[in-house]
């Protein structure tokens, strides 16, 4: 009785530890996923969402909840504002700031002049000089209107290239004219040289030939 009770044993055993094998090059059959699991595969509400980038699109189910959970929105996505451009403002309040302490009356910004500007400064990266590439003078871009010029390179803020014209007799003269009335900063950066470039344009315009000092 004992070898039979043995051996029943023996064959249960083994009908246990066979139930968890597979024949040789058969394919594994698939586990089924435990159910005490599943909950870590969902998005829970408690868990911080990841930022998002422009280029990663969030999962179907994040969409869903946030439809639900916030209402439609007509708001306008803000544009980037464009550091050149700051930079070209603020180099022009710095240069009414110096105006003011010498008790001059602060420069309109004319987009005319800044269109001009902007121009030269790209010039300047290929001849540093008053005179155009093509040989013609700065003024010609708008004869009727520009009085004088400023250039610069290698300043890396507006501070800086304000600073070094007030720091030059010549070109701080020409920034305290007390007959100019508009002016504009164009600014360039070159990647090849990684470098700026700066050129600021004076004029004597109407009011209705300029715009605010602040555009």
């Amino acid at each position: 009785m004992k070898r039979i009770a043995a051996l029943l044993l023996v064959i249960s055993l083994c009908a246990v530890s066979v139930s968890c094998a597979r024949q040789p090059g058969a394919e594994p059959r698939p586990l089924r996923e435990p159910t005490a699991l599943s909950w870590l595969t969902r998005p829970s509400a408690a868990w911080p969402k990841a930022p998002q980038t422009e280029a990663t699109e969030p999962e179907s189910s994040t969409e869903e909840s946030t439809a639900q959970t916030q209402p439609p929105t007509t708001r306008r996505p803000k544009k980037k504002r464009d550091p050149l451009a700051a930079f070209e403002e603020q180099a022009l309040e710095l240069t009414n700031l110096a105006r003011e302490q010498a008790g001059l009356a602060p420069l309109a910004f004319s987009e005319e002049l800044r269109r001009c500007a902007r121009i030269r400064a790209v010039e300047i990266v290929q001849s540093f000089s008053h005179d155009r590439p093509d040989g013609q003078s700065c003024f010609s871009l708008n004869p009727e209107l520009i009085l004088g010029e400023n250039i610069a390179y290698g300043q890396t803020s507006p501070q800086q290239v304000v600073d070094a014209w007030l720091n030059s007799p010549s070109h701080r003269e020409i920034i305290l004219l007390d007959y100019l009335t508009v002016s504009a900063v164009g600014c360039y950066y070159d990647k090849t040289d990684d470098t700026y470039y700066w050129v600021q344009l004076f004029g004597c315009a109407q009011p209705e030939e300029s715009t605010a000092a602040d555009p």
